[in-house]
């Protein structure tokens, strides 16, 4: 049975782009999180019928919501968004274009109110019509920009509060498409909400004072290009196939400055915190403090990838205590020993699972 309903769709901007010119898995990670961080702002009168890939189909039954508490909707669903992008953005560890590509994605919302038709497709509940196929054909259109609240006037004939701005510069415009005609609608652009949201605080990313007597170094040659060996380093998710005794971790997969992740070995369980990162020309150096109370371990460990050629790279790997705390002679001995077999498990695991190396 047809029934009236309010459609909403925010659609992520720059998503072709983005997922065709990224590494896939980061790039999946990241898509992923971001239209959860779209599902989790939704109101609890929108159902969450289909999600879309860059896209999240909503629908309201009954009568449509003020244009007031629409407008407020998409603003939160906006700002969470583009927070979430800044706090991933902010300072990544990995230098894949996924992680460091993340600017050019936006938001825009759709916003009409029609008649829809309910499905229950095994235990998901889909909505269909010719009013659903309408909300979608207005994702593309002829707008500048590409952050933006579009509101159809099929929506605004039935609102109270149609006229008012919401501190939002609206315009008229229309679209024809093939066998629907011409919709008419109304769009605000959202550039100046981005502009407005506070920048998150700047990271901290000194390098640690160490004591060069203190350090334990192992240096090895890995037949990848450099860039694809880091961001084997800072993928927790690949770690555990080169680490010996790495059971799980609780975190993000990806490593970024601030974050904190916690390790789980047989024997004890680690804190990790990325401290400090540099890019250079065919250079990429980072530092992340390890911290295991029990086992009364403090350290910095730092990786300093250097490209040898295009497909070669030389990684130093390297052991401080941190500021404050010392090494006794048998832990050094035990941190070289540990040390020689990680490098040597990195080397294989990066040349055997990444790709051939043409000759």
């Amino acid at each position: 049975m047809a029934e009236a309903a309010t459609i909403l769709i925010p659609d992520i901007s720059g998503y072709t782009d983005f997922v065709t010119q990224t590494e896939v898995e980061h790039g999946a990670f990241i898509v992923n999180n971001l239209l959860e961080c779209i599902v989790q702002m939704v109101p609890s009168d929108f159902v969450v019928s289909e999600i879309e890939g860059d896209a999240v189909l909503l629908y309201k039954k009954g009568d449509p919501p003020s244009k007031k508490e629409i407008v407020e909707q998409c603003v939160k669903i906006f700002t969470a968004f583009h927070n979430m992008i800044r706090s991933i953005a902010g300072a990544p560890l990995c230098q894949c274009k996924a992680c460091t590509g993340l600017a050019d994605l936006t938001l825009k919302f759709v916003v009409h109110f029609g008649t829809i038709a309910e499905h229950n497709v095994a235990r998901f509940t889909k909505a269909s019509g010719v009013d659903m196929v309408i909300a979608h054909r207005l994702l593309k259109n002829s707008i500048p920009g590409n952050e933006y609240v579009l509101t159809t006037d099929s929506y605004l004939k039935n609102i109270p509060d149609s006229a008012e701005a919401n501190d939002l510069d609206w315009m008229q415009a229309r679209e024809e498409y093939p066998s629907i005609g011409i919709i008419e609608f109304s769009f605000a652009s959202l550039t100046q909400i981005k502009q407005s949201i506070p920048q998150p605080k700047e990271r901290v990313t000194a390098a640690a004072e160490v004591d060069a007597n203190e350090t334990v170094s192992v240096q090895i040659e890995i037949n990848v290009p450099y860039n694809e060996a880091e961001e084997e380093l800072v993928d927790m998710e690949k770690r555990k196939q080169y680490v010996d005794g790495l059971q799980s971790f609780e975190g993000p997969p990806s490593l970024s400055l601030g974050s904190q992740f916690t390790c789980f070995y047989e024997d004890r369980k680690e804190i990790i915190e990325p401290r400090h990162l540099e890019v250079k020309q065919d250079e990429i150096i980072f530092e992340e403090f390890v911290t295991s109370a029990e086992a009364n371990y403090f350290a910095v460990n730092r990786y300093d990838i250097k490209a040898t050629g295009k497909n070669s790279c030389n990684l130093t790997f390297s052991v401080s205590p941190q500021p404050g705390y010392s090494f006794t002679p048998e832990l050094k001995h035990s941190i070289r020993h540990r040390s020689v077999a990680f490098t040597m498990k990195f080397k294989t695991y990066c040349e055997t699972h990444l790709h051939k190396i043409e000759l």
